[in-house]
C-alpha cells in the first residue's frame, strides 16, 4: 500500500496489519494502533504519531527517520530490526517498552522517562537524552558513543558491555548500576555519580578523577583501587570509603 502524505489522523487501527507500506510523511496523529504489527515499512520518513496509542503494537524491520512521537503512548511497545534516526521523542510513555537491535542514531530523547523498559544493543549514537531517566531497565550493549546524556539518570539498569566513548555525562547518576565490561574512553564525567554502582573493576576508560562519587572500595569487594584505561589495569589514583 502506498500511504504517501496520507491523514490518518484519529484513525482506529487498533490490531491493524500494516506490512511493506510506503508511508512517507504519513499522519498518524491521536490514532489508536492498539496491538498493531508494523513489519517491513522501509520508506517511512518524517511520519507523524503525535498523540497516537501504540500499546502492545509491534514494529519489526521498519525505518521511520526524522518520525515525531509527541504525547505518544508507547506502553508494552515490542521492537525488532527498525530504526529511528533523528527522530523525536517527547513526553511519551515507555512502560515495559522493549527494543531489541534498534537504531536510534542522532534522535531527540531528552527529559523523556525511559524507566524499566528493555534496549538490547540499541545504537543511540549522538542521540540527546540530557536529564532523561533510565532508572531499573536493561541497556545490555548500549551505543552512546559521542551522544549527550548531562543529568541523565541510569539508576539500577544494567549496562553491561555499553559504550559511553565520547558521551558527554556530566552530573549523570550511575546509583547501583551494573557497569561490568562497560566503556567510558573520552566520556565527560565532571560530577557523574557512581556511588554503588557494580562492576566498575571491568570498565574502560573512567577518569576516576572527574566523577562527583565512587564506590566504598568494601562494596565493590576489592582490597585494592578499581580498574580503568583496560580492564587488567588498577586505577592510578585510590580514594577513600
Amino acid at each position: 500500500a502506498t500511504l504517501t502524505d496520507a491523514s490518518l489522523r484519529g484513525a482506529n487501527l487498533n490490531h491493524a496489519d500494516i506490512a511493506g507500506a510506503t508511508l512517507d510523511r504519513a499522519d498518524f496523529s491521536k490514532a489508536s494502533l492498539r496491538c498493531a504489527t508494523i513489519t517491513s515499512v522501509r520508506k517511512a520518513r518524517k511520519v507523524s504519531f503525535d498523540g497516537a496509542d501504540l500499546q502492545g503494537a509491534s514494529i519489526t524491520d521498519s525505518y521511520f527517520p526524522l518520525a515525531s512521537f509527541v504525547d505518544t503512548t508507547l506502553d508494552h511497545l515490542a521492537v525488532e530490526d527498525s530504526r529511528f534516526q533523528r527522530a523525536t521523542f517527547q513526553n511519551c510513555s515507555w512502560t515495559n517498552a522493549a527494543f531489541i537491535d534498534s537504531h536510534f542514531q542522532g534522535a531527540q530523547l531528552s527529559g523523556e522517562v525511559l524507566d524499566r523498559t528493555y534496549f538490547d544493543h540499541a545504537q543511540m549514537q549522538r542521540a540527546n537524552l540530557e536529564y532523561a531517566s533510565l532508572r531499573h531497565g536493561v541497556f545490555d550493549q548500549l551505543q552512546l558513543q559521542f551522544s549527550r546524556a548531562d543529568g541523565a539518570q541510569f539508576d539500577n539498569s544494567t549496562l553491561r558491555f555499553a559504550d559511553f566513548s565520547n558521551a558527554s555525562l556530566v552530573s549523570a547518576s550511575f546509583r547501583f548500576a551494573q557497569l561490568h565490561d562497560a566503556t567510558f574512553s573520552g566520556a565527560y564525567v565532571t560530577r557523574a555519580d557512581f556511588e554503588h554502582a557494580m562492576g566498575l573493576e571491568r570498565v574502560v576508560g573512567l577518569d576516576s578523577r572527574a566523577v562527583y562519587r565512587l564506590p566504598k572500595f568494601v562494596d565493590l569487594g576489592l582490597s585494592g583501587s578499581l580498574a580503568v584505561g583496560s580492564r587488567s589495569h588498577s586505577f592510578s589514583h585510590s580514594f577513600s570509603g
